[in-house]
């Protein structure tokens, strides 16, 4: 049952009300957003701004501290339930990946099949892999602008 007493499911397989988590990470992306990190290079220059004893990774402390910065008014306990959150492998810390996926999310279906097909596209032998000689027979290197001047071969 959803929040309205219905059991039917929206096309998009959402119902227009977040959860407090949800909520929470969506107050983060603003934040984040507003201080100009609308992309991963803005992400990663926060990270890195974070990240004080620069190891790669974001410890509760270093985290708690760029929520503060940010004037995320949260409690250690949503600080705590945040970094759980992005914690994906339970190791303790956020690295730059986890933050990545959390703060980004899933991609909409429409990216996933276009991510798919191009994959499918690439991995020409079918093993699930795609490796240099799948890239070779993909990417024709004839026209680009360093082997037409010889600068560069196509291998």
């Amino acid at each position: 049952m959803n929040h309205f007493g219905s059991s039917r499911v929206s096309g998009a397989n959402y119902s227009g009300i977040k959860t407090p988590d949800e909520q929470l990470i969506d107050k983060l992306r603003q934040k984040l957003a507003a201080r100009g990190a609308r992309g991963i290079i803005g992400l990663q220059r926060i990270f890195k701004i974070l990240d004080d004893n620069n190891n790669g990774t974001l410890e509760i402390q270093e985290f708690w501290k760029g929520l503060c910065d940010f004037k995320l008014n949260v409690s250690q306990e949503e600080c705590r339930r945040l970094f759980d959150l992005f914690d994906e492998n339970d190791d303790g810390v956020v690295d730059f990946d986890e933050l990545i996926r959390a703060i980004k999310g899933d991609m909409n279906p429409f990216r996933k099949q276009l991510v798919k097909k191009a994959y499918t596209k690439l991995d020409s032998n079918g093993n699930g892999v795609i490796d240099v000689e799948d890239i070779r027979k993909a990417y024709n290197a004839e026209n680009h602008p360093d082997v037409r001047s010889k600068k560069k071969t196509e291998m």
